[in-house]
Formats: C-alpha cells, structure tokens, sequence
C-alpha cells in the first residue's frame, strides 16, 4: 500500500531573481534613454546639431580649452539665434560681451558650436563680432565623420 505524503501547511515565498533583474535592467534602459535623448541640447531649449568633418584635428583630448570654466563658447542654433556662456545674445552685443570676458581674464580663444543647418550668415556675423573683439584664436567644434567600409 502506497504511503500517502502529508501536504505542509506553510507557504513556500520565493523571490525570482529574473524577472527583478528585468525591472531593473527596464529601469535602467529608460534612464539612458532619458540621458541621451536630452544630451546636445542646449539649456534653451534649442538642440544644436554639430557637423560632421572628415578630418577634424583634436585640440588636446577633449578640447581642454573648451572645458575651462571661464571658456567663450558661443552657440548657434539653426534658427540664426546666438548664445554666449547660455545667454542669448545678438550680433552688437556679442562683441562687447567677449570684451568683458576678455577683461576679467578669461583665454583669448573663442570656440563655436554652430548647427549644421544654421545659414552662413549667422555664423559669420558671429565671427565678425569675434574679431572685432580682438579675438583672432577660433575653435569649431565638430564630430569624426566616419567612413563605411
């Protein structure tokens, strides 16, 4: 005669490491996603899309310069509107902003993060308003363009 087997009366708890391991690697993937989507764009909202160069030349690593605190970067979006250190400012003031910088010690290089869709005509009344300053050291940022094999 076959023994019977008595059930228990406790509850079996088990925490599945797989699918805690999904929820995190979800929560995860959504955090990156928030960080990249929101990465190149500018602090007013406008994005600005760098061009790409098929022989860029590296100033130092990471531009260096460009990560200085009291670095003059000046931002052109695609609309022709110009921001200096995330303010906005226009042609005539550009000049007389890069002057104070210049007095209060800051490098005498400027750097331009132009859009790659902003008109000529924005980006050379940018540099215009640099040279008057007196600035005749200029960087422009832009990305490796790489080649498909």
């Amino acid at each position: 005669m076959p023994l019977k087997r008595q059930r228990s009366a406790k509850l079996i708890y088990s925490a599945d490491a797989n699918a805690f391991a999904l929820v995190m690697a979800l929560v995860v993937f959504t955090f990156l996603t928030c960080c990249m989507t929101t990465m190149g764009y500018h602090p007013s909202g406008s994005s600005i899309d760098i061009p790409k160069a098929l022989h860029p030349i590296s100033v130092g690593g990471l531009t260096w310069g460009a990560n200085r605190h009291d670095a003059m970067i000046i931002a052109i979006a695609r609309d022709g509107r110009a921001f200096m250190n995330n303010e906005r400012v226009n042609g005539a003031a550009l000049a007389a902003k890069i002057r104070q910088c210049l007095s209060e010690g800051a490098e005498s290089k400027v750097y331009i993060r132009a859009d790659a869709r902003a008109r000529y005509s924005s980006v050379k009344e940018a540099l215009d308003a640099v040279h008057s300053a007196g600035v005749k050291n200029v960087s422009f940022f832009a990305y490796q363009r790489r080649i498909a094999p």
